[in-house]
């Protein structure tokens, strides 16, 4: 970008001069802007065209904006002084300590050329007391050395300094990463372990919460979670038969149908779960707490508790699409597994009456992920 906006400050200098507003010799003007042509050039095509990234296109790069620098500041003298550190701050910015030790030196020796070919090509006054070579080195070129030097100097410093930082935030962030990942596994181990407990209640129940985790995690990942809220959503989605805790394990290893009066308490295992979970500020404990109370709702009012529509938080949704799912295709006490193409039918047939129709979209779209899962734990 340097060497473009060299090239165009070039040629707008040659026409502005042109148009009468500079008084310059215009044969040098243009026979910069040629010079400068190539060499702006082969970094626009190198760099920004064909976006190279080998280690000797950096190098390239450097000398031919020191080149540029070098041919602008012979013609134009003090007037180019701001733009001689730019190649030190990109290559500070974007490469290694090394070349902008090469930068400073390239540019260093640029400044010197440029400085003496200044005195005999300048097209405009650098000091009018300056009379001379030696005079022009002294209080010239020495002040914009130590300047250069200074700039480089101070590169040098925060680039030390910043990598200095970015390996102390590296080591941070390892550190924080770990932790983390340590938190996600005794969070898994703590809610697997308590839906373990409830799970085991009932006969025949098998990988079910494994299951749940991976179904729910399918459907929340399609509805637009991150990977990570995915996740806690199926921790929270394992606990959803929770208060089964309370309710007798002989009404649910029945092996034959229940009666009105044990179906009545079976259902009570919804408010169980929400009493049992409610109280923390966990959130994933606190959405565990509404799904263990809504998991049972259906979309047309005729659920646990009567809820219905938008009134069913969407999580609770899913978890009742896939409860089902699950709950069909795996064997129970009290019956065979369906097969799957009836299980996905029943859920189907069931979009805007029993199911979410939006959470059955879902479930139609992500089938072959369930599947997936299914066959994974088909035997657990």
């Amino acid at each position: 970008m340097l060497d473009i906006a060299v090239l165009l400050c070039c040629i707008l200098m040659y026409v502005l001069n042109a148009a009468g507003v500079f008084i310059l010799d215009s044969s040098k003007i243009l026979l910069l802007t040629l010079a400068i042509l190539p060499f702006s050039a082969f970094s626009f095509i190198i760099g920004t065209l064909l976006k190279i990234e080998k280690a000797w296109v950096k190098y390239m790069i450097i000398l031919d904006e020191c080149a540029i620098i070098l041919m602008a500041y012979s013609v134009l003298s003090m007037h180019v002084i701001m733009i001689l550190v730019l190649p030190l701050l990109k290559a500070s910015l974007y490469f290694n300590k090394k070349v902008t030790v090469i930068t400073y030196v390239v540019s260093s020796a640029m400044l010197l050329i440029g400085h003496i070919a200044s005195v005999y090509f300048s097209i405009v006054f650098d000091d009018p007391v300056i009379v001379s070579l030696p005079a022009s080195l002294i209080y010239g070129f020495l002040p914009r050395f130590c300047q250069l030097t200074l700039v480089f100097l101070f590169l040098i410093f925060i680039a030390r300094n910043s990598a200095k930082m970015q390996s102390d935030g590296y080591v941070y962030a390892e550190k924080t990463k770990r932790l983390m990942e340590s938190t996600r596994t005794n969070h898994y181990e703590i809610v697997k372990n308590l839906a373990t407990i409830s799970e085991n209640k009932s006969a025949d129940n098998g990988g079910h919460i494994q299951r749940v985790f991976k179904y729910m995690q399918i459907l929340a990942k399609r509805d637009g979670a991150y990977d990570e809220t995915a996740y806690n959503i199926g921790l929270a989605a394992m606990l959803h038969d929770v208060g089964k805790l309370a309710i007798s394990e002989t009404i649910l290893s029945k092996p034959a149908r229940l009666t009105e009066e044990e179906f009545a308490e079976v259902k009570k295992h919804a408010a169980y779960g929400k009493a049992l979970l409610s109280g923390s500020d966990n959130e994933i404990i606190k959405l565990a707490a509404v799904i263990a109370d809504e998991h049972h709702e259906r979309w047309d009012g005729k659920g646990y508790h009567g809820l219905k529509g938008d009134e069913i938080n969407k999580y609770s949704c899913m978890m009742s699409v896939v409860d089902v799912f699950d709950a069909l295709a795996s064997r129970r006490c009290y019956k065979e597994p369906w097969d799957i193409d009836s299980v996905y039918k029943e859920i189907v047939g069931g979009r805007g009456t029993q199911f979410s129709p939006v959470t059955v979209d879902m479930f139609c779209e992500s089938f072959d992920e369930f599947m997936d899962v299914y066959r994974e734990y088909k035997d657990t």
